[in-house]
C-alpha cells in the first residue's frame, strides 16, 4: 500500500509544475532526489528518483518521464484547450488521467494558487540567473508551512495554478506523506519542436486523479 502510494506521490510531483513558456521553444530536463523519508520508505529512496525531459512549445508542453513499476510517464498539457493528460501503463492497464489546466490534481504533494513573492536572492542554476519566490501556506493540520521556489525570468512561465510566478521554475521542494522531494534542471536546450510531440497517445483509458488515487489503494 505504501509503495503504491509513494509511486503516486512521485506522479503528482513531476506533472505539478507542468506549464508552459511563450517565448521559449525547446526542451528542459529535470532531476528529482528525496532529502527526507520515514523509515518504512527509506528502500524506495532509489525508485523515486529519476529525471524527466519536458518539450515546451507556445501554449503546449509535453513532460516525459521513466520510473519504477509505472514505466514511462508522459503528461501532455494544452493551455487552449484547456486540458492536461497524463499517461501511464500500470501492468498493461493504460490510464490518461484529464485535468483541466486550472485545476488542481487533487493531490496534496504541493498546494495550488500559492502566492509566491520574490525575497530578493538569486544565484546561478545552469548559468542562467534565477530568483527565489518564497509562499506560505496551512497544512491539512492548520500548521503554517513556508515553500522556496527558484525561477527564471528569462523563460516567461504560464501556470493556471501558480500565477504569481514570473518565470520558469528551475528548482523547488515539494512536501507529502512524510517525504520531502527536490527538484532541480540539470538541462535546458532551445530547439525546434515538432507539433506532433503534442498529440495525445490513442489506446489509454481516459480517468480521474480521484478514481486514480482510489485505484492504487490511496484515501479519499
Amino acid at each position: 500500500m505504501k509503495s503504491k502510494n509513494a509511486l503516486l506521490f512521485l506522479c503528482l510531483v513531476l506533472v505539478h509544475f507542468v506549464g508552459t513558456a511563450q517565448s521559449f521553444e525547446g526542451k528542459t530536463v529535470m532531476k528529482t532526489e528525496v532529502l527526507d523519508a520515514p523509515a518504512e520508505m527509506q528502500k524506495m529512496k532509489s525508485m523515486l528518483e529519476t529525471t524527466m525531459t519536458t518539450w515546451v512549445k507556445g501554449n503546449k508542453s509535453r513532460m516525459e518521464a521513466n520510473t519504477p513499476f509505472i514505466g514511462q510517464i508522459v503528461t501532455i498539457t494544452d493551455y487552449d484547450k484547456n486540458e492536461s493528460v497524463t499517461c501511464m501503463d500500470l501492468m498493461g492497464q493504460k490510464k490518461a488521467i484529464v485535468n483541466s489546466t486550472d485545476q488542481s490534481t487533487g493531490a496534496t504533494a504541493m498546494p495550488a494558487n500559492v502566492d509566491y513573492k520574490e525575497t530578493g536572492k538569486t544565484k546561478l542554476i545552469l548559468g542562467r540567473t534565477c530568483h527565489e519566490g518564497v509562499g506560505t501556506y496551512k497544512n491539512s493540520e492548520g500548521k503554517s508551512m513556508t515553500l522556496s521556489i527558484w525561477y527564471c525570468k528569462e523563460i516567461p512561465y504560464r501556470n493556471n495554478q501558480y500565477p504569481s510566478l514570473s518565470g520558469m521554475p528551475m528548482e523547488y521542494t515539494m512536501l507529502s506523506q512524510g517525504m520531502t522531494m527536490k527538484v532541480t534542471a540539470i538541462e535546458i536546450e532551445q530547439v525546434a519542436v515538432a507539433d506532433a510531440m503534442f498529440v495525445v497517445p490513442t489506446g489509454y483509458e481516459r480517468t480521474t486523479p480521484e478514481e486514480m488515487k482510489k485505484a492504487m489503494g490511496g484515501r479519499k
